[in-house]
């Protein structure tokens, strides 16, 4: 169950080992020394151009400085053929002509001007604050911006008037609604309309344990997106989990990881990567076995069952210390058991956990859907910040999304 969970670090030791080149300097783009810097005023209008100390005019009150992609081999503006670029934060007064050197690799290859939001270097969308207008060969059109979000998207849904959650089928008066698309699997909760269950025969009265056997095979899809040392990557893993070993304390879960991932514009194979884990019977890591790297890894993103059955409400706490995670810092989870649903026709208990290093920086949340077959995660989304992965690499930001292909 929680192998995948090693993601977070394994992705950040690849991408560290794999020796994937910055194609964009983002950090130089954010000095606060422009801020100090005697910058003359673009605008020809201006009547005191060399007032201008600020990042903006303090006469007419243009704004001094924009983002330029330029061309690192001829130091001039990029022509969007020119493929070893970098964003420059330039001072609108200083001129520079375009790179007249590179040319198209295709006939009729088109040139785009694309609208790039200046903090994510991706094509803008309708909630970026601003934007650069750059140029691109049609086939190396940058993504959608994934820093600032549009409005969450919506599906249509048979919708229960009553609760106004997806309907079941006991609910009587329903209606076709769109509805957010993170709300779409939200079952109606009012009691009348839900299965009723003989308390004697209910899974969620169980303490919660994992119920696995030797020979079971998980096989989980990962999506992956954010910032590592403030460059983006995203990408698509897989996770195949074999329960090698049981007994009446742990399990032993042999695991095979391997993906794409795109960092900086650069895609990376991410080569198969085979590691084992033992898991107390509760999902907490006991020991980390066969994780052959130098570097230290931090984990984030995983569930340790309660010791007591699930119900509304219900919280409890987990510390991960350092000495089995590898990392920095102790980690501390928080959980709380929020309601009963159905997933993909599975029934489960939706949990939802906070994270924190202890003694550093990183934080993150998620959200868990328990089935009560065998109380393993079919479901979970995570977001973290700031969390030390690796020796030396930092999620800035990280978005997983997790599926359990149905056993």
């Amino acid at each position: 169950m929680r192998t995948w969970i090693l993601l977070l670090a394994l992705s950040g030791m690849m991408i560290a080992a794999s020796g994937w080149t910055r194609v964009t300097n983002t950090r130089s783009a954010f000095l606060p020394a422009f801020a100090q810097a005697k910058v003359k005023c673009a605008n020809p209008s201006c009547k005191k151009p060399n007032k201008a100390t600020n990042n903006a005019c303090e006469n007419c009150g243009q704004a001094l400085y924009e983002n330029v992609n330029i061309c690192k081999e001829r130091n001039l503006k990029a022509n969007g053929f020119c493929r070893n670029t970098e964003i420059k934060r330039l001072a609108r007064s200083e001129k520079r002509a375009k790179c007249t050197t590179h040319k198209a690799s295709a006939p009729n290859e088109r040139i785009v001007r694309v609208k790039v939001c200046p903090l994510s270097h991706l094509e803008a969308n309708d909630e970026c604050p601003t934007y650069d207008v750059i140029e691109f060969p049609e086939s190396k059109r940058p993504n959608t911006c994934d820093k600032h979000f549009a409005s969450e998207a919506t599906v249509l849904v048979d919708v229960c008037k009553e609760s106004g959650k997806k309907a079941t089928s006991f609910c009587v008066d329903t209606e076709p609604r769109r509805i957010p698309k993170s709300k779409a699997d939200i079952d109606c909760d009012i009691d009348t309309h839900r299965v009723k269950v003989d308390p004697k025969n209910d899974p969620a009265s169980r303490t919660p344990r994992l119920r696995w056997k030797v020979g079971d095979r998980i096989e989980r899809t990962l999506t992956v997106s954010g910032e590592v040392e403030l460059e983006q990557m995203v990408g698509t893993m897989t996770s195949i989990e074999t329960i090698t070993a049981a007994n009446s304390q742990d399990y032993t879960v042999k695991s095979v990881t391997s993906g794409k991932m795109t960092v900086a514009g650069i895609e990376i194979d991410v080569p198969s990567s085979e590691q084992t884990q033992r898991l107390f019977l509760n999902g907490a890591l006991a020991e980390v076995i066969g994780l052959e790297s130098e570097f230290e890894t931090s984990m984030f993103g995983f569930i340790v069952l309660p010791d007591r059955p699930f119900t509304d409400g219900l919280k409890w706490n987990y510390l991960l210390p350092k000495a089995i995670s590898r990392g920095p810092y102790d980690l501390n989870h928080e959980f709380v058991a929020q309601t009963r649903e159905t997933i993909d026709g599975q029934s489960c208990y939706r949990v939802t956990a906070t994270f924190r290093e202890n003694g550093g920086i990183g934080t993150g949340r998620g959200t868990f859907w328990i089935s009560l077959n065998d109380f393993d995660a079919v479901r979970a989304e995570c977001a973290f910040s700031n969390c030390t992965v690796s020796e030396g690499v930092i999620m800035n930001s990280l978005k997983i999304s997790m599926t359990r292909k149905k056993r």
